[in-house]
């Protein structure tokens, strides 16, 4: 199967699957009695999605039974723009999309943490004390979603698309794991962006992951979503030797992830999502 025919495959499915999830997460909420769920929005594709997915359960199941709280914490991006206004955060709030509910929308601004105690550890100088702020409040996030969740008597709900818990470690343990309830995990990115745009909804942003560097995902891949997405598929072996080495080196030093490793949250997911996952980390 070519990466044309397996994109092709999965697009003509995903629909259908789509409208599966949305029972499926709505059955696990309702037979759980959880009437408010919280989760991580930075106004990206893979957040903007899960906000549209719990929004039309919403609609279909719950009425107003579901209270979502979709949390933005202020210092997501800000090595990069002057104010937060300028992320794509505002820019897909205003579309006033129906089936994207912001009435919980909450925005948490949070300050520098101060790391003087890691000094005996970390060599904190003026070139580095910003990446380590950075790394420091990711782990923080996660945090302060509990704590919201747990004020709200709520569960937190992660963002991780299936490109990234595949086979290259593109996670966090400490972080994007720790979380109560993941239901995206199997829809590739390039599925994602689909489905979006089915329910028009546009998101201008390039995936960045949060790196500090300010890279875009797919330049630390060295290749497209969709490319990654076929390779976490066949393992081809005919992908350019950069892109082949930059994929399994990614591999390698995110191996640990999966090691004997039982994550947090509870998946809902579908057989496909077995079939490539555990395929790929045995």
């Amino acid at each position: 199967m070519t990466k044309d025919e397996y994109v092709s495959y999965r697009l003509e499915s995903v629909k259908e699957r789509f409208i599966s999830r949305i029972s499926e997460v709505s059955i696990y909420l309702y037979n759980n009695n959880i009437k408010n769920v919280v989760f991580g929005y930075s106004g990206g594709r893979d957040s903007t999605f899960v906000l549209l997915l719990l929004t039309l359960a919403k609609l279909k199941y719950f009425q107003k039974d579901l209270n979502i709280y979709p949390i933005t914490i202020e210092y997501r991006r800000t090595y990069k723009f002057d104010t937060f206004k300028d992320t794509d955060v505002y820019f897909v709030q205003d579309q006033k999309n129906k089936y994207l509910d912001f009435s919980n929308h909450t925005f948490v601004s949070t300050k520098r943490k101060d790391l003087e105690a890691l000094e005996h550890i970390v060599n904190i100088n003026d070139s580095n004390i910003e990446e380590i702020q950075h790394q420091s409040n990711y782990q923080y996030m996660y945090h302060l979603l509990f704590t919201i969740a747990q004020a709200k008597h709520a569960i937190t709900i992660g963002t991780t698309n299936l490109d990234e818990i595949s086979y290259i470690g593109w996670f966090g343990k400490n972080s994007d794991m720790c979380v109560d309830l993941q239901f995206i995990a199997d829809f590739h990115k390039f599925e994602i962006d689909y489905l979006l745009k089915s329910y028009d909804i546009a998101i201008a942003d390039v995936p960045k992951g949060d790196l500090y560097s300010g890279l875009s995902d797919e330049e630390v891949f060295n290749t497209s979503y969709a490319d990654l997405a076929y390779y976490n598929y066949c393992k081809c072996k005919d992908f350019p030797i950069d892109v082949n080495s930059t994929l399994e080196n990614l591999h390698t030093k995110n191996y640990h992830k999966y090691m004997g490793q039982t994550f947090n949250p509870y998946f809902i997911k579908d057989d496909d999502y077995y079939f490539i996952y555990k395929r790929n980390t045995v």
